[in-house]
């Protein structure tokens, strides 16, 4: 499978063994940040029942600050 992202002033793509949904969307995301998106917008987008958090640990934290 390819993913390719293009936007004005970049391109950035990505090729895999297909696999499931969730390898899909964790290479989209990827890809997100590499044309310029903020790597915590990215995560926002992204279901995070489909793929691992890349701020989980943050949350948890902010989660027990909170209590």
């Amino acid at each position: 499978m390819k993913i390719t992202i293009e936007t004005t002033q970049t391109t950035a793509s990505v090729e895999f063994i297909e696999g499931d949904v969730s390898e899909a969307a964790e290479r989209f995301r990827g890809l997100l940040v590499a044309v310029g998106f903020h790597p915590e917008s990215a995560e926002e987008v992204i279901n995070p029942d489909l793929v691992t958090g890349w701020f989980s640990e943050k949350s948890d934290q902010n989660s027990r600050d909170n209590d």
